[in-house]
């Protein structure tokens, strides 16, 4: 009885002989007539007047081991890997709690803790993850945990579990929700090639959905417009992007719409062929459409596999003219004067370069710098 234990305790404090105590618990536990209530008292003292604080753990865990349902053994053990930074172990008894509870409140509980652990401690995010995961099947209408498990699986290590959390997410929520969580999958779906036109077929349903149709072109959108996109890999999926957007924006597309799709298309030729011909074509969509900026890098990346191509050095100037954006286009022809390539247009460049400054920009000063550089390479120019 715990009454005896007590007894034997406080005349251990008058003797001083806990060694002799813990000894004899031991004994006992050794010889298999240790009880849970023995255990725990045997691992409190290792703590408390030996500190040993390996074998309180090791008593600790025995003791609820053998008396799950005892919170007071559960919480001494969790109180005494806490105080020692032994977080690993901590996640583990957590885990076998959650495991050993019958209520589900208490294995959510512990689940949340052990999650706790695991993402603050550890750093470990795929196995907080798990732990939530499994509160969350406890749980299941509480999607602040569906949340928490997104956020935990948001690295591209864990973008197969955070589409399958989508799947298992899209099935529990409401029809207000449902969209956006589809959204959000897409989007995952989206960010690699092997798995873009299952992201593309997601965006479709959503597309063909007047309700949600607002909402899921934007991603569209920006999976035509990303940069990154670019190459072989993506090539089919690109296309495919392209072809959607066709369809879902009609026979009437406006010149910026077009401009998306050509630009994407573009992104993915293949190394091998020209792509001048088709950047002319976005440029021009982009001007028209009002994208000035971006009409004037399109024709920029053109010149620089073509320097002093009359075509494109005449849209840029046409551009400049209309626009006013001779600022820019002076510096993008004081890049491509530099480039190698440039060899035998950079006399035509410099000039350029120096007649814009001095006329279309007021900067005589740096118009000089330009005619000078003329001048040491034809000191015969009239003009310079």
């Amino acid at each position: 009885p715990e009454a005896h234990l007590t007894e034997l305790e406080a005349l251990a404090e008058r003797l001083d002989r806990w060694g002799d105590l813990a000894g004899f618990y031991e004994g006992l536990v050794v010889d298999g007539r240790g009880s849970p209530t023995l255990i725990a008292h045997l691992a409190a003292v290792l703590r408390d007047r030996l500190g040993d604080t390996d074998g309180a753990i090791r008593y600790f865990q025995l003791a609820v081991e053998r008396a799950p349902e005892n919170l007071g053994s559960q919480a001494a053990l969790a109180a005494l890997l806490t105080e020692h930074s032994r977080w690993a172990e901590l996640a583990a008894h957590h885990r076998r709690v959650a495991a050993s509870s019958f209520a589900n409140d208490e294995k959510i509980t512990a689940h949340l803790a052990a999650a706790h652990v695991f993402d603050e401690q550890l750093a470990e995010p795929g196995e907080a993850a798990t732990d939530l995961d499994a509160a969350w099947e406890l749980a299941p209408t509480d999607f602040a945990l569906a949340e928490r498990i997104e956020a935990l699986l948001s690295g591209d290590s864990h973008r197969p579990r955070l589409q399958a959390h989508y799947r298992r997410w899209i099935e529990r929520a409401g029809s207000d929700e449902e969209s956006t969580i589809k959204q959000r999958l897409a989007q995952s779906l989206l960010s690699a090639p092997g798995n873009a036109e299952a992201g593309l077929e997601v965006l479709a349903a959503l597309l063909d959905d007047s309700a949600s149709r607002d909402d899921a072109l934007p991603h569209l959108e920006g999976f035509l417009t990303d940069g990154s996109r670019t190459g072989p890999d993506w090539r089919e999926a690109v296309e495919a992007g392209a072809a959607l957007m066709e369809r879902v924006i009609g026979a009437t597309p406006s010149d910026l719409q077009r401009a998306r799709i050509e630009g994407a298309r573009l992104r993915v030729m293949p190394a091998d062929v020209d792509r001048r011909d088709k950047q002319i074509e976005v440029a021009r969509l982009l001007d028209t459409g009002g994208d000035v900026a971006g009409a004037i890098a399109q024709y920029g990346d053109a010149l620089r596999a073509h320097p002093g191509d009359a075509e494109l050095d005449a849209a840029l100037e046409d551009a400049a003219s209309r626009h006013d954006a001779w600022e820019a286009v002076a510096t993008l022809w004081e890049e491509v004067q530099a480039l190698p390539e440039a060899q035998d247009a950079r006399d035509g460049y410099l000039r350029k370069i120096a007649d814009v400054r001095a006329d279309m920009l007021s900067d005589r000063e740096g118009a000089a710098v330009w005619y000078e550089r003329l001048l040491a390479r034809r000191p015969d120019s009239v003009a310079a």
